[in-house]
């Protein structure tokens, strides 16, 4: 039979390894996070000549994007989906503001449920790069601010207006799940699976 201060050295030994353990995933998941920002697009690379040299302006989903978490992959499809459509309503003639403001409000609303869902995951799992994970949401938050204020400027969505779409949005999506995301998804699995590594 253990005495109170052996258990309560078990419990310490227990949580410090506890500890030591996360903090080794965080820095697993570091590394890769940097192993991969290697592969950012340079500017004024668009992101569909990133993935297999497409023409058009849409985004594709393709297996680079997979993080292997079910419910965020299904997110950034549809945050895929939505920025199409915001795409395409561009792609026409001369598309009124108010349809390019309704578009945007759209992936503007999405966007928010996607980040709110996955920060909620971050802290179930106990991920500990959520605040620089927030940090770089909140640098989203801030281009699709400057999205309205180019569509109220300019009356409409304009050339630069998709080619800030495509730059500012497509393509910080693209690597922010192919960095950030899949970390997260990594040191999830890698947490949930600490007994068979």
């Amino acid at each position: 039979m253990l005495s109170d201060f052996h258990r309560e050295l078990q419990h310490v030994e227990e949580k410090t390894f506890q500890i030591h353990t996360s903090y080794l995933l965080f820095q697993i998941c570091e590394n890769i996070v940097e192993s991969r920002g290697n592969t950012k697009m340079k500017k004024g690379e668009s992101a569909q000549n990133s993935l297999g040299g497409r023409n058009d302006m849409q985004a594709v989903f393709d297996d680079s994007l997979i993080t292997g978490n079910k419910m965020i992959d299904t997110q950034h499809k549809e945050l895929i989906d939505r920025i199409n459509k915001l795409l395409i309503l561009c792609e026409n003639e001369k598309p009124a503001k108010r349809e390019a403001v309704e578009t945007l409000d759209y992936l503007a609303d999405y966007t928010e449920f996607h980040f709110g869902e996955e920060e909620k995951l971050q802290e179930e799992i106990g991920y500990p790069g959520i605040a620089e994970h927030k940090k770089k949401h909140e640098e989203l938050r801030q281009v699709v601010k400057d999205l309205y204020a180019m569509l109220e400027e300019q009356e409409g969505p304009t050339a630069a207006f998709v080619e800030s779409v495509n730059e500012n949005v497509t393509n910080w999506l693209y690597n922010h799940i192919r960095g950030f995301d899949r970390s997260v998804a990594e040191y999830r699995f890698m947490r949930d699976n600490e007994s068979r590594i």
